[in-house]
């Protein structure tokens, strides 16, 4: 559960805290900074904002970096604390540091600390939007609860930006074509992979609604 947040040069806030109860309720006017204060606590559910493919974008205009910083109670208290800045520094050479328990951490290992479900006014586009939100939704998700499919995910990644590569070199007579093979292999056994987390995944959602919506309904339809 979170139990509190801080911002600091974060979007409209210079300086921010807010502690959470079970049910809270952000109220104020249009403009006010509450979609700030959630896209502050997806980006530390999901390591990424959902409004901008650009994190630096949250940062306040004044200032060359942000700070959110949370404490979560599950089981354990932790920490958690990220750092995103405009220009890397010496000092911190990524545009975004994340540290758990004051101890810097790789991105990946976000996952699971903090699981959320936003559900905002652009989620519509859920339905009637194209396939690939459906699929970066569905990664969000199982991001979230599978370490495992997240490393799959970035190795796939991985290997694809090198195979175009490799596509690159065989263009310009630099490499043969032969040498497809050990990638298409990766690519396959990752892809596969992936395919029947997604599967899976669905397949439990569709189970799960199927009975809300009875429930909802109150009748043996669905």
């Amino acid at each position: 559960m979170l139990k509190k947040i801080e911002l600091e040069n974060f979007r409209n806030y210079q300086k921010f805290s807010l502690e959470f109860n079970q049910i809270t309720i952000l109220l104020g006017p249009n403009g006010a900074g509450k979609t700030n204060i959630i896209e502050a606590i997806y980006l530390l559910s999901a390591g990424r904002s959902w409004r901008t493919s650009k994190d630096s974008q949250a940062i306040n205009w004044q200032s060359s970096w942000a700070k959110i910083k949370a404490e979560i109670v599950n089981k354990k208290k932790t920490q958690i604390e990220m750092i995103i800045q405009r220009i890397a520094t010496l000092k911190y050479p990524q545009n975004k540091i994340l540290k758990i328990n004051a101890v810097k951490k790789k991105l990946t290992n976000l996952f699971g600390e903090l699981v959320v479900v936003l559900f905002s006014p652009e989620e519509i586009q859920l339905i009637d939007g194209s396939p690939n939100l459906r699929r970066r939704n569905l990664d969000i998700l199982l991001c979230q609860i599978d370490k495992v499919y997240t490393l799959a995910l970035l190795d796939y990644g991985k290997i694809l930006r090198g195979r175009n590569r490799l596509l690159f070199f065989i263009k310009g007579g630099r490499a043969k074509i032969n040498e497809l093979d050990f990638w298409d292999e990766k690519l396959i056994t990752l892809g596969s992979f992936i395919i029947k987390k997604r599967k899976q995944a669905i397949d439990n959602l569709n189970e799960n609604l199927t009975d809300i919506y009875k429930t909802i309904a109150g009748t043996g339809e669905s």
